[in-house]
């Protein structure tokens, strides 16, 4: 696919005169975006000039065709793949994203491949996140810890019930809760509980009355998965799942395990989430828990500043870069934590947000 950049400053022009006539401003500001104007026009005007008179400017970008010689990578086998894995070795060559980490010294030692049913849970989880009480899902992660766990409880009030039960009952096909699970409310009045149908929960006058649903903790393999990076593997599926749906050539890899020297970033660490989409790198990091750790937050912070170096000095054809981080509003509302980590550069969103970001991305 051929692009150039008159076409580019073109847009730019038109969109720079919108903002002029649409956007209501001081006249200060306005003066400056005008004087922008009137500084992008001429550039426009000399690259039109060299494009149609002396040579043209289009140019081609291999990273467009990014993933298309990479299927046998989404062939292979799940779970964490080393370095000492052939096929790692070939993903490395192959990859132009690699590639670029690799020409600036950075070896990767190991990237996750999460399996289609962890990718389907997290999905799951991710879609009730903003539904249920951050409480309750952390109860419930709690109640994973000692599995299988039989007769169980997870209280709430009538308010919240319905989108509770709906949960449990999705976590029961990937076989981590019971089929059956028995609704209750509590009665005040003579002090003891009372079995419910889920359906009729809602019908209560009271919202804050009390309820519980009872059922068994399964044997399941996911509790590592939920306990820990189910936050990562929900925000790698939003990413690849939208550029699949919307064919748009891309890389996209989890739990990216790195060695570097130690002049570019940390000299060992793991990107959460890398992905390229045209020229644009992003890098997600996920947090799920609470980002009070100031050490934390300077870990990232220096992890961006690092993958500025890595494609500034790789020879590479990347020259846009997106840091993200994806948080839990729910278990964070320092607002000025979340300025600080903006104003170094990061995009800082939730998992509602995300596929919104990412689309905004793809369509420039």
């Amino acid at each position: 696919m051929e692009k150039n950049p008159v076409d580019k400053t073109k847009e730019l022009l038109i969109l720079l005169h919108r903002v002029h006539q649409q956007i209501p401003m001081a006249d200060g500001p306005k003066k400056e975006i005008a004087q922008c104007f009137k500084t992008l026009k001429g550039v426009y005007q000399a690259l039109n000039r060299i494009h149609t008179e002396i040579v043209p400017l289009n140019v081609q970008y291999q990273v467009e065709e990014q993933g298309k010689n990479l299927s046998f990578w989404e062939d292979a086998p799940d779970g964490r793949v080393s370095r000492h894995v052939e096929l790692l070795s070939r993903l490395t060559k192959e990859s132009p994203t690699l590639q670029a980490f690799y020409r600036s010294g950075i070896d990767i030692e190991a990237i996750y491949r999460f399996s289609n049913q962890e990718l389907s849970l997290s999905n799951e989880i991710g879609t009730y996140f903003s539904r249920i009480p951050y409480g309750a899902f952390q109860h419930f992660r709690n109640l994973l810890r000692s599995s299988p766990n039989r007769g169980v409880e997870l209280a709430t009030i009538v308010d919240e019930a319905e989108q509770i039960y709906a949960f449990l009952k999705a976590m029961s096909i990937f076989k981590i809760t019971s089929q059956e699970i028995t609704a209750q409310i509590y009665s005040f009045k003579k002090e003891q509980w009372f079995d419910k149908l889920p359906n009729q929960i809602d019908h209560i006058k009271s919202r804050r009355n009390r309820v519980r649903f009872l059922f068994d903790i399964e044997e399941n393999s996911f509790q590592p998965l939920i306990s820990g990076h189910w936050f990562n593997a929900f925000t790698f599926f939003v990413i690849k799942d939208h550029l699949r749906r919307n064919e748009i050539p891309s890389e996209v890899y989890a739990r990216v395990e790195y060695t570097s020297p130690p002049d570019i970033f940390s000299a060992k660490g793991d990107f959460d989430v890398l992905a390229s989409i045209g020229n644009t790198v992003i890098v997600a990091e996920c947090k799920s828990g609470n980002l009070n750790d100031s050490s934390e937050i300077e870990k990232v912070i220096s992890k961006n500043e690092g993958i500025k170096k890595v494609f500034e000095n790789a020879r590479s054809d990347y020259y846009n870069y997106s840091f993200i981080v994806v948080y839990n509003p729910y278990a964070n509302n320092d607002q000025s934590l979340l300025d600080r980590l903006s104003a170094s550069g990061f995009v800082v969103t939730t998992p509602e947000m995300l596929r919104g970001f990412i689309a905004s991305i793809t369509s420039q």
